[in-house]
């Protein structure tokens, strides 16, 4: 719902690769893969990044869902008739389901937090509104995934293959820690950038610079433990499963007569006959009751593409945020702007933030750095030398406006309008 920075996207698309070539080594392990073939293995693991890439930008453009269905089946065909791997087309149906999936889970909460007045949204249970984050968000729990490859390949005997698993593990573990840090960084930035001029672009190159350092020394940590030691589970040896004594008598024939059975057997000797008009009524039954199950299935079917095709063509860009109070839509809003009635709509807050701000452009004679708070720009424009309560008013005005919790009403934005409209600026200032 919400548009994700490059880096972000890239290290979603990393985390996938990472999980999939983890996928490529435990198949490797189980069909005694060996030689040259394993390495052509691992690199249909890379080339997964095809799929990955592909469907998450489709599925972020395309808003018809056959065209969508369309490019799936293409782009399946085509990376199974390139690859000639089973492991690789299988993974790429995953990939491509998934996003579908995300696509409609999304639409569909689009949908119901539309139908839903004000904060209504905030009282329903937190499930109601999650969506996958598999593929598009990692998780430091996504790494339990190669922990479980990495326990089910102890039986297999290939310390090499393990030793691989550790460090995809590892580098998994890498890639969560940062795109959980940057997400927490740009979310504060993007929640802050407008409370008190906050330096954005600073703020992110000293995250990354942390950031940066923090990979630095992770991976100066693990090192020489990858680098001068053996695999820690590599001599491992499961205890083989002895059949002896106690579970042999598991499998130990019972020679006892069944009397169950044989009365069953007897019971069905002497059972009637079905009648004949019995039979074509069960028969008449049964095709009637299969015609309407069909038919039933068939207009669910329907329903669930209509409702599909107008969940998937939904927008996706949009954020919806429930509030205390209630807003206008922004069709409504647009509607407005195109009507030429700009100012009906605006609320009160607005209005006032306007006005002060028509006030200083009036007044000052040089342009701002930007970095001024009011009370500044006020004195630079020569506004703190007027007598009177007027620009004490509108001062007062313009800071509930913009930092009061309560909104202001629109006989105090009337006022201030009424003010400002009768304020005498010096012939100096109007340049």
């Amino acid at each position: 719902m919400k548009q994700k920075s490059r880096t972000l996207i890239l290290l979603s698309w990393m985390h996938d690769i990472l999980l999939f070539e983890g996928i490529y080594v435990l198949a490797i392990a189980i069909w005694n893969i060996r030689g040259w073939e394993v390495i052509f293995s691992l690199l249909n693991g890379l080339f997964m990044i095809l799929p990955v890439a592909l469907s998450y930008l489709v599925v972020s453009k395309c808003k018809n869902l056959w065209l969508f269905l369309i490019f799936s089946l293409v782009t399946i065909w085509g990376i199974h008739t390139a690859s000639g791997n089973i492991v690789t087309s299988w993974l790429t149906v995953f990939v491509f389901l998934f996003r579908f999936y995300v696509k409609m889970k999304q639409g569909e909460i689009r949908r119901k937090m539309k139908e839903m007045p004000n904060a209504a949204g905030a009282q329903e249970d937190k499930a109601t509104w999650e969506v996958p984050t598999l593929l598009d968000a990692p998780r430091i729990p996504h790494c339990l995934l190669l922990t479980v490859m990495y326990l089910g390949m102890l039986s297999f005997g290939r310390p090499e293959l393990l030793h691989l698993m550790l460090g995809l593990l590892a580098a998994e573990f890498c890639v969560c820690l940062a795109y959980c840090y940057l997400e927490s960084l740009e979310g504060f930035v993007r929640k802050n950038i407008r409370v008190a001029n906050l330096p954005a672009g600073t703020m992110k190159k000293i995250g990354n610079a942390i950031l940066l350092a923090g990979i630095v020394g992770l991976v100066l940590f693990m090192l020489p433990a990858a680098i001068y030691h053996k695999e820690p589970l590599a001599n491992l040896r499961l205890p083989s499963l002895d059949m002896e004594g106690e579970m042999a008598d598991l499998y130990q024939e019972n020679t006892e007569p069944d009397y169950l059975m044989e009365e069953l057997l007897r019971l069905k000797s002497h059972a009637k006959k079905t009648p004949e008009w019995l039979k074509l009524a069960s028969e008449l039954l049964y095709n009637f009751t299969l015609l309407g199950v069909i038919l039933a299935v068939i207009k669910i079917i329907f329903m669930a593409i209509r409702k599909a095709m107008e969940t998937f063509s939904d927008d996706s860009n949009d954020e919806i945020i429930f509030l205390d109070k209630g807003n206008d839509s922004k069709t409504e809003k647009e509607g407005r702007l195109r009507s030429g009635k700009k100012e009906s709509f605006l609320s009160a807050d607005r209005r006032i933030r306007r006005l002060y701000k028509k006030m200083l452009r009036r007044a000052l004679k040089e342009k701002p750095y930007g970095n001024e708070t009011p009370t500044e720009l006020e004195t630079k424009a020569g506004l703190t030398s007027y007598d009177g309560e007027d620009v004490k008013r509108i001062h007062e005005l313009y800071e509930k406006a913009r930092y009061g919790l309560d909104e202001c009403t629109p006989e105090e934005a009337k006022q201030c309008g009424h003010i400002l409209s009768g304020f005498k600026f010096p012939q100096s200032r109007r340049q």
